[in-house]
Parts: structure tokens; C-alpha cells; sequence
């Protein structure tokens, strides 16, 4: 069964504030999440899905952050 993607491109701004606030350049968090520097730059851009939830599961881990707190910065309550 192939995974199924995930479509997060709202979220990326918000990886790069975290990345930022944490004083981690590009490089170190590329490694520590196990992807690329360019993929890291492209999800951060907004220009490339998450992808898998393996991903995902490693972003939100390596941040602290939840799923929901990816997108929650672009949809406040109403």
C-alpha cells in the first residue's frame, strides 16, 4: 500500500518561524529531520507537500508542534 501524501503547503511559513526561533539554520534542521536542505527550503516556501506522515511525524516531533499547528497560523477562529 503506498502512503498516502499529505498537503500541508500552508504550513510553511510557519516551519521556518520555528526553525528560526529555535536559532537552527537550514543545514542542522535538514539533518535532524533526515531530508534534504532543498526539500526543507521548498516545505518552507510552501512550494512542496509534507509528503508522508513519517515526515510529518518528524517535523512535528523535532519542533514540539502538532499537526493542526501547522495550519492553526492561517485559519484563526472566528
Amino acid at each position: 500500500m503506498k502512503p498516502h501524501r499529505i498537503n500541508l503547503r500552508s504550513g510553511g511559513n510557519r516551519l521556518k518561524f520555528y526553525r528560526i526561533m529555535m536559532g537552527i539554520d537550514q543545514p542542522e534542521a535538514a539533518k535532524k529531520l533526515k531530508i534534504s536542505r532543498s526539500h526543507l527550503v521548498n516545505l518552507e516556501r510552501g512550494n512542496r507537500p509534507i509528503g508522508t506522515w513519517t515526515i510529518l511525524t518528524r517535523i512535528c516531533n523535532f519542533y514540539n508542534i502538532t499537526p493542526m499547528t501547522l495550519v492553526a497560523w492561517y485559519y484563526p477562529k472566528s
